[in-house]
C-alpha cells in the first residue's frame, strides 16, 4: 500500500492543462506535503532504442530544508511510486530510480533532481 508523501502541481500555459504529480511512499501513513517544482520542473522522455519503448519522468523539486528529500535516495527501487495526472486523469506512473537522485551542496532553497521510470525499457533484457 502506497501513501502520498509529496504533491506537486503546475499548469501548462501552452496547452491549458492542470498537472498534478503524486510521489507515493510504500507503507507511508503520514500527512501529504505540498512541494514546489524547481526551475526546470518536469521532462517526460521516451527511452526508445528498441521495439519495447519505456518512458521516464525527470522532476526538479525545490528543497526548502537541507536534506529533506534524501529519503528518495534508497536501496529499494520500488519504495516510491510517482503518478502524473493531467486534468485529473492518470496519464503516467513509474518508480523513482534512486541512482538518478541528485542534490547540490549549496544553501537552501535548492533544486533536487529525481528521475522515475515506468520500467518497460528493462523488459528487452529479460
Amino acid at each position: 500500500m502506497y501513501g502520498t508523501r509529496y504533491i506537486l502541481q503546475f499548469n501548462s500555459e501552452k496547452y491549458n492543462h492542470d498537472y498534478k504529480i503524486l510521489v507515493k511512499e510504500k507503507d507511508y501513513a503520514g500527512q501529504s506535503e505540498n512541494k514546489a517544482l524547481g526551475a526546470a520542473p518536469v521532462l517526460r522522455r521516451d527511452d526508445s532504442d528498441s521495439g519495447i519503448s519505456g518512458t521516464s519522468l525527470e522532476l526538479v523539486i525545490q528543497a526548502d530544508v537541507d536534506g529533506e528529500l534524501t529519503s528518495l535516495y534508497t536501496v529499494d527501487n520500488k519504495k516510491f511510486l510517482v503518478e502524473l495526472y493531467r486534468n485529473g486523469v492518470l496519464v503516467w506512473c513509474g518508480y523513482v530510480l534512486p541512482e538518478k537522485y541528485s542534490e547540490p551542496y549549496i544553501a537552501v532553497p535548492y533544486d533536487v533532481s529525481v528521475t522515475a521510470s515506468d520500467g518497460l525499457g528493462i523488459l528487452k533484457d529479460i
